[in-house]
């Protein structure tokens, strides 16, 4: 058995348990290139969830802290938007804006319609994370603002959600409006949305701040 085999092993005995200290996995991720590949490769390929979500949980970390040395990762964290498995979406959902400051070549642009059909998904989970998580995607690239906000507000209006889910998502997208700055003054899409919004039965909260938007 290799150093490798042996690594793996204890990693795995480790991170199949349900409550796992993740500090000191986390700074051997970011100066142990090795051990970094092996966190990803039992995140995107692991059958086992405590395996997977502890490994995500990591590597979470990890690209916030080092995107430079994740960029490599950039392949496996796109193929996670179509794994089969909700998780492991929301994992690649949740990784990728981190590169975003080191994708120079604009690779995002290729995988914006595999990140963005997540709004459309049979979780509504996944849906709120699509839009949330779009508030880091934004702020590396304003110049995808518009694009994003045409996408959010297109699944919106499907509106096949219950009530209380399409409220909820509102809300999400209304938050995502406010943390970006993004003005019904100037996005005349976005006013024409709200102004339908506002012809709708919709929580007071709701109402309150579609109205401090539309100000």
């Amino acid at each position: 058995m290799n150093d490798q085999d042996l690594m793996e092993e204890d990693y795995l005995l480790l991170v199949r348990e349900t409550q796992v200290d993740i500090d000191p996995l986390v700074e051997r991720a970011r100066f142990d290139p090795e051990f970094r590949d092996l966190v990803v490769q039992q995140l995107v390929s692991h059958k086992h969830i405590n395996v997977y979500f502890h490994s995500y949980r990591i590597m979470q970390q990890v690209t916030a802290a080092d995107p430079v040395d994740c960029l490599r990762y950039w392949d496996d964290f796109v193929g996670l938007l179509q794994h089969p498995n909700s998780y492991h979406r929301n994992y690649g959902m949740d990784l990728l804006p981190d590169l975003l400051p080191m994708d120079l070549r604009k690779r995002f642009d290729v995988a914006f319609p595999d990140y963005y059909k997540q709004l459309h998904d049979e979780k509504i989970s996944t849906r709120k994370y699509c839009i949330s998580y779009s508030e880091r995607i934004i702020r590396h690239r304003p110049d995808l603002t518009n694009r994003i906000v045409g996408e959010i507000i297109a699944s919106l209006r499907m509106n096949e959600n219950s009530k209380s889910h399409q409220n909820f998502l509102l809300w999400a997208f209304l938050e995502l409006v406010v943390l970006c700055r993004v003005s019904p003054a100037t996005n005349l899409e976005l006013y024409a949305f709200l102004q339908e919004v506002l012809a709708t039965t919709i929580p007071p909260r709701v109402r309150r701040e579609i109205g401090k938007l539309m100000v």
